[in-house]
């Protein structure tokens, strides 16, 4: 984690006194007028007791391990981070930490499969995007500090995305699409001291803590078919090929927790001099993840359409199915007309005869939703009589 500040009592976080634990993290937003920007430096006293939060947010971890990150006793998930796909797309993913003997990490995220249509860009009802399940492992170290105030620990990791594009106007079926972002994370250590954050209930504490200032380069790159597309295709997703983003902040760590007391945002200053944001935490990481969040098995399912495509009259769907509680699988054509709708109830390994005779040709899709009505599976369905 992070080694011995030089100098008077400074405040060191190792993975003993930072540990890492589910739970939910509540913050509140503050408006930033009046806010300078951090004195950096020795044993500085930092004062922000007269923020005023203005909204609340949460961060909610999930003890919880899955596949490729069974090696990690310790990992825990984020259940509240987006990825960006195309214009107002966000998709929801899981993303993973651990801790290991150099310190902790984020460790990569894991996407459960959807369909998402994009009729709306092109008015074909046709035009859809479709995301598999999938993991990926990246290894970005969150809390390893430098060793003295105005060192950086620099690095760089690479995270994928996969997905499929149909846009019939561009002559792509399900065409494989990939997005890669790139980063490069610079952690320098500027300060220690004491910080004291609003607290409703009692006097404001001085919390020993260091002042890590982050700056975070990210670059996003599409590729369609192994290729990088064109320009004008992407823009009209309102996608921007190579877009590279600063992002910069400082964050004050205490020791025993994960999650820092107090974040200012710069957003692209990278002169760290005009806050936009801030957030402080308003309480301790819980004990226990609240039952709320516990995340179902049930994206991790295998789910195939075989023979696919099918020049006969019948298609078998298989699917691994751990849980209680009633299944749906619906079969749509491409005009988002529903041609079967099944319950399943039974658990273990499924497999379902689907009789396709009184259907034309075309594509079809799959959709199998579990007991909540999550979207836990798609697949396409290729009819060729």
């Amino acid at each position: 984690m992070c080694s011995r500040l030089y100098g008077q009592s400074p405040v060191t976080l190792s993975k003993t006194n930072t540990p890492l634990l589910p739970g939910t993290v509540h913050y509140k937003w503050a408006g930033v007028k009046g806010i300078s920007d951090p004195k950096t430096g020795r044993n500085i006293v930092w004062n922000y007791s007269s923020l005023i939060g203005d909204s609340s947010a949460s961060e909610n971890y999930v003890s919880k391990i899955i596949t490729p990150f069974t090696k990690s006793k310790t990992a825990i998930i984020d259940t509240e981070k987006n990825e960006f796909l195309l214009s107002n797309h966000f998709v929801p993913e899981y993303n993973f930490y651990d801790e290991d003997a150099s310190g902790l990490y984020y460790a990569g995220s894991f996407v459960s499969a959807k369909l998402i249509s994009t009729a709306s860009f092109f008015n074909n009802p046709n035009d859809n995007i479709i995301i598999p399940n999938q993991n990926d492992s990246v290894r970005i170290n969150l809390i390893n500090f430098p060793d003295s105030i105005g060192e950086s620990h620099r690095q760089k990791a690479v995270k994928t995305f996969q997905f499929s594009w149909t846009v019939q106007s561009a002559n792509l079926d399900t065409a494989p699409a990939l997005k890669k972002t790139y980063f490069i994370r610079y952690d320098t250590a500027v300060g220690f001291g004491t910080v004291r954050i609003p607290t409703p209930l009692t006097k404001s504490i001085a919390y020993p803590v260091i002042l890590i200032r982050q700056k975070t380069i990210t670059i996003d790159s599409y590729f369609v078919n192994g290729k990088v597309p064109n320009k004008y295709f992407l823009l009209a997703f309102g996608i921007i090929q190579g877009k590279k983003t600063a992002d910069c902040s400082e964050y004050f760590y205490r020791a025993g927790r994960q999650s820092p007391l107090l974040v200012i945002g710069f957003g692209g200053d990278s002169t760290f001099s005009t806050p936009v944001i801030a957030k402080y935490n308003t309480d301790s990481i819980t004990p226990e993840p609240p039952s709320s969040i516990e995340m179902n098995e049930a994206p991790l399912t295998e789910f195939n359409l075989f023979p696919n495509p099918s020049y006969g009259n019948n298609i078998t769907c298989s699917f691994a199915k751990p849980t209680n509680g009633t299944w749906k699988l619906r079969i749509a054509n491409s005009m988002g007309q529903v041609v079967h709708d099944e319950n399943i109830d039974a658990i273990g390994n499924i497999s379902i005869a689907l009789d396709m005779n009184p259907l034309k040709s075309g594509l079809y899709f799959a959709t199998l939703t579990d007991d909540n009505n999550q979207v836990i599976a798609t697949g396409k369905i290729d009819l060729l009589k």
